[in-house]
């Protein structure tokens, strides 16, 4: 299959679109900012892990109670379909909210599978970049589905994936024919890409492809730390991989970025992770 000629760009191009998409956001945060402004100031400011990380409101998510995370849903195309949601790695404050939030996806809005992605380490620098959740995990997720709608969950074994690049903790209500799968991606650092010969995402992307094919009623949801960076880079690439590449179709990933953008400030943050994305999607071709 021959490589898409929209994808063959320069660098010097590829400079040119992450600089007209960094204009674009900064117009678009200040907007927002003023809109938001209260959750800057107000009660939810310590559920903010980054001050300059609001989420948007048209986008974010809006827990049943009426309480706050900082968390949106993200549409590559110009189609709302809600597939994704981009979320922050939790504070330990928030750590219900982030439960809430998936409880919700599975029993209000009716999804069968929940696929949650995480993509930092808990450190790096010395640096908090995501609350130790996964060491209370089998306790809290199984709390919050018995506390908010009584229902039970069962945890299966650990599983190790892809040369220990990826560590995949699975729950199940069978009751109800409903599943968590929590997938905590290894070794890719904040505000890069992952070095090549420990790149799991195409084979992460494969995997939930392969594993989702007959159910529709699936959802992603993508943190990182601040869950732009790198939470961007990763559904704009399985948005592409399931949507377009499969499917035989064409769509600019410079207008797909720019979706994103709308839906939450930053998606793809570093030009680095721009020109990853149209590195990989290139090798799909190859």
């Amino acid at each position: 299959m021959s490589i898409p000629e929209y994808l063959l760009k320069s660098n010097k191009e590829l400079k040119r679109e992450f600089q007209e998409l960094q204009k674009f956001d900064r117009i678009k945060y200040q907007q927002e900012i003023e809109i938001e402004s209260k959750l800057l100031k107000g009660n939810y400011r310590n559920e903010n892990r980054y001050s300059d990380i609001i989420p948007y409101t048209n986008t974010r998510v809006k827990l049943e109670d009426g309480g706050y995370i900082n968390a949106n849903y993200i549409n590559p195309s110009n189609d709302i379909l809600n597939k994704y949601i981009a979320t922050q790695g939790p504070l330990k404050n928030t750590i219900f909210k982030f439960w809430q939030l998936i409880m919700e996806e599975l029993y209000i809005k009716d999804n069968d599978n929940i696929d949650i992605i995480m993509l930092t380490e808990l450190e790096e620098d010395n640096r908090e970049k995501c609350y130790n959740y996964i060491k209370t995990i089998d306790n809290d997720l199984i709390n919050c589905g018995i506390k908010l709608f009584n229902k039970k969950f069962i945890k299966s074994n650990l599983k190790i994936l892809n040369n220990n690049g990826i560590e995949l903790r699975e729950f199940n209500d069978f009751e109800n024919g409903k599943k968590i799968r929590h997938f905590w991606v290894r070794k890719w650092p904040d505000f890069g890409i992952p070095d090549k010969d420990k790149d799991n995402n195409l084979y992460l992307i494969k995997y939930l492809h392969n594993i989702n094919m007959n159910n529709n009623k699936n959802i992603k949801i993508v943190h990182c730390s601040a869950g732009v960076g790198r939470s961007g880079t990763f559904i704009l690439l399985d948005w592409y991989y399931n949507e377009i590449y499969l499917k035989g179709l064409k769509q600019d990933i410079f207008e797909s970025v720019m979706n994103m953008r709308k839906c939450r400030v930053m998606m793809v943050q570093r030009f680095e992770q721009y020109e990853y994305l149209y590195m990989v999607i290139k090798e799909l071709y190859e």
